[in-house]
């Protein structure tokens, strides 16, 4: 086994993953932002925002990239279904959003560690 997947076996085994279903996730922004600061990825679903509602996420914490998805074919004025990803930055790894354009509930990211790369796909 290479020095590389060592080390990612590593980095993976130390990593903290929280998945949930938030069910309105305007309802729950100081939650989410306790869960945020004890992880290092988190899964949201059923987040219920529209898309001008999205920076309600990308902005919430400073140490995460953010992948939000809206539900588009709906009739509810709150939003409906939805899902999220949230990352931790750190500087050894590099992050980038995987194009899933079939599907409002299926969200992805590489993530390249020590020059290895790690896909992370998520259906809800």
């Amino acid at each position: 086994m290479s020095h590389n997947l060592y080390i990612l076996i590593l980095v993976m085994s130390l990593t903290r993953v929280i998945t949930w279903n938030i069910r309105d996730a305007t309802n729950c922004l100081g939650d989410l932002r306790c869960k945020l600061d004890s992880c290092d990825i988190l899964f949201l679903s059923e987040h219920w925002m529209n898309d001008n509602q999205k920076s309600t996420l990308t902005d919430l914490h400073d140490d995460f990239h953010v992948y939000v998805k809206c539900q588009q074919n709906h009739s509810s004025p709150r939003g409906a279904g939805g899902v999220a990803m949230f990352v931790r930055k750190h500087d050894n790894c590099n992050v980038l959003a995987l194009n899933v354009p079939t599907s409002e509930h299926i969200i992805g990211v590489k993530l390249t560690i020590c020059n290895i790369p790690v896909y992370i796909v998520v259906l809800v």
